[in-house]
This record gives C-alpha cells, sequence and structure tokens, in this order.
C-alpha cells in the first residue's frame, strides 16, 4: 500500500478562472485521498475563500514575476524546513518558481500540471500532468519524456439535489421563453471567440432568426465586443452579467437555453463539464478541449471553428429544430459526466502521482 503523501501545491495566479477552479478541485482530490496539503498562493487571490472551506493549510506569498528573487527565496526556505514529499506546481510561473527553489533540495518531487501547450516553463518540471491525449503528444514532440509524462482531465464538483431542484425551478419559470437564449461563459479575450458568436447571431437575424445573448465574464475585450454588437446590431439582444461566481452558476445556466464555447484556443474546456452538470445543451467550436469531451449529436454539437456561419447553423439546429435531439443529448452528457466527478477523478489523481515519483 502507498504512504500517504506531504504535498505542497502551489498556483501563483491572481484571478479566478477554469484553471484556478482546477487548482480547488485538485485540492479537494488530494485531500479526499487522505494526504496532507498545503496550499501557496498568493494573498488575497480570490480562489483563497475556497481553499479555505477545507481541511488545508494555506500559506501566502506573493510572487509579482517568474524571476521575483524575495519569492524564490521564501519559497526555497519552505521547501527546505518542510521538506515535502511531492511539489504540485500549476501554470508556468508556479512550476519554474519550484524548480528554481528546490535546486539541490533531494527527496521532494516537482510534479508540474500544464493547463496550456506552452513549452517555457513546463518543461522545468521533472514529472508532467497535462490534459488531453493531443497534448501530451506535443509535449513528447518537442522533447518531454513519454515516461514523465501523464493524461489527467478536469474534474468538477457533482451535482446535489437542492442545486439540481433549484435548477429546474427556474427553467420551468423561463420554459418557452422567446427569443431563446444562447450563453457564453469565460474570460472576455480573444482567444475565447466570444466575437465569433456575435457574429453568428448576426447571421441568424439577417435570416428573421431572433436569439438572445447572456455573456457570463469580464476582460480586455468587453468594450470591442460592446462595440461590435452595436456594428452588427445586435445590441439589444446582448445582455452582458459580469463575472459569474461559483454561487451563480444555477441562476447563469437556468438562465439559457444553450451555451456555447466558441473558443478558438481552448486546452480543457473546464466550462463543458459545467454545462453537463447543470443539464444544459452545449454548441461548442472543435478546438482542442471540447472536441476531447464532446461526442458530436451524441451530448453535445461541434462545429468548424472561427467560422461564424457553422456556428449558426448549429444554433438553429439546436434552439429550432429536433426536440428529443437535445433532450437525449442532456441526458447523455449527464451520464458521461459521472466520470468526471471528483470522488473519482481523486483515485485516478493519485494514481497517476505515485506512477509518476516512484
Amino acid at each position: 500500500m502507498n504512504q500517504k503523501l506531504d504535498i505542497f501545491h502551489l498556483l501563483f495566479t491572481q484571478q479566478m478562472g477554469g484553471l484556478e477552479q482546477a487548482y480547488i478541485d485538485y485540492s479537494k482530490a488530494l485531500i479526499l485521498c487522505g494526504h496532507k496539503v498545503t496550499a501557496i498562493a498568493p494573498p488575497n487571490a480570490p480562489y483563497l475563500s475556497e481553499l479555505e472551506k477545507l481541511p488545508i493549510k494555506i500559506i501566502p506569498l506573493r510572487v509579482r514575476g517568474f524571476y521575483d528573487i524575495c519569492a524564490w527565496w521564501k519559497l526555497r526556505k519552505l521547501l527546505k524546513t518542510a521538506k515535502p514529499d511531492v511539489v504540485i506546481a500549476h501554470n508556468g510561473r508556479a512550476i519554474h518558481m519550484s524548480s528554481m527553489a528546490l535546486s539541490r533540495i533531494n527527496n521532494t518531487c516537482l510534479v508540474g500540471i500544464s493547463h496550456s501547450n506552452n513549452l517555457k516553463y513546463s518543461k522545468n518540471a521533472e514529472r508532467l500532468i497535462v490534459l488531453t491525449e493531443v497534448m501530451k503528444n506535443h509535449f513528447i514532440a518537442a522533447g518531454y519524456s513519454s515516461e514523465h509524462c501523464a493524461v489527467m482531465q478536469n474534474m468538477i464538483e457533482l451535482p446535489n439535489e437542492n442545486e439540481i431542484q433549484e435548477l429546474e425551478k427556474i427553467k420551468q419559470q423561463k420554459a418557452n421563453a422567446h427569443p431563446p437564449r444562447i450563453g457564453f461563459l469565460g474570460r472576455l479575450v480573444t482567444e475565447k471567440g466570444a466575437d465569433i458568436l456575435f457574429k453568428a447571431v448576426s447571421l441568424l437575424k439577417a435570416k428573421n432568426i431572433l436569439v438572445n445573448v447572456i455573456i457570463g465574464g469580464t476582460g480586455t475585450e468587453e468594450y470591442n465586443l460592446r462595440s461590435l454588437a452595436i456594428n452588427l446590431g445586435i445590441s439589444g439582444q446582448i445582455e452582458f452579467w459580469g463575472w459569474i461566481s461559483q454561487n451563480d452558476k444555477v441562476k447563469f445556466f437556468a438562465n439559457i437555453d444553450v451555451l456555447c464555447v466558441p473558443s478558438i484556443y481552448e486546452p480543457f474546456g473546464l466550462v463543458v463539464l459545467e454545462a453537463w452538470k447543470y443539464n444544459t445543451a452545449i454548441i461548442a467550436a472543435n478546438s482542442e478541449g471540447p472536441n476531447s469531451l464532446i461526442t458530436h449529436n451524441i451530448d453535445g454539437l461541434l462545429y468548424e471553428k472561427e467560422s461564424a456561419t457553422a456556428l449558426a447553423e448549429n444554433i438553429e439546429k439546436l434552439l429550432f429544430g429536433d426536440k428529443i435531439l437535445v433532450q437525449n443529448m442532456v441526458k447523455n452528457a449527464r451520464k458521461k459526466l459521472a466520470g468526471y466527478g471528483i470522488e473519482e477523478s481523486a483515485v485516478r489523481l493519485e494514481n497517476i502521482i505515485y506512477s509518476l515519483i516512484k
């Protein structure tokens, strides 16, 4: 029987999104397996409030960049004193900082979690976990050892009965709303493709097919997206709800008929699991992440990424076509979701970590 591990768990971002939710979920999974987990993250990071609900030690560490000497020295001192079995570091900054801090410290293994295809700093990890087989092949092609690289898809907290009851109650109140509503959930940055969704809505409007869009998210592209909506003549069909917290997810999904994931680049797409969790049909671009999760016409629809025309056709198919298809997709997605629950995923994660550090 494998021993329980003393794990330092690191993330150095100051925002809240899919990466940060994955960090929270990893923390829950590691605790479920009985490991001692110490979270190291910036003070006042928005995800700390979720970590504080867990039986976990939190050490605040402010990191101002990839080469913050002060942070490096503090982290190295912590590692030399605590001597954890494993350091699990999420994404480039945490991996790079951990790699430097662990220099000439024996008996502590660094496992990096790469949430993107960025090689620059992820390659500093002795062992690496990536989100999809496509990502693994990308790293191996760049020279990373296949023996030291494993695939672990993101996980999600499965819905409880209260969430489902609240969701269905609101959905019944909103049933048969016109125009139907499409949701977008994520950061408003170029790679997330919200502009493609707006162009698809405009194409549908030209055919006298009206749909409304609820945008859940903030980001650097918000001003440009508002301007685009005005220029396309669809501003009256778009609602910007701002950032959607975990507590507001039920309300968001209850108010939409379909979730759209038009990302140009999406390494995994935790939002796909969220749509499945909240019984919401999904249309997604066939970018790397959604393509690894969704089986077309079975538990969601996939369309050619960056094509507003293809997206418009799929919106029309899903919202104004075969209602049985929608019902079946939601039903199938709910069955598939069970395999991504934190409890089941925790066992896989633990096995992967043991296999990497043996």
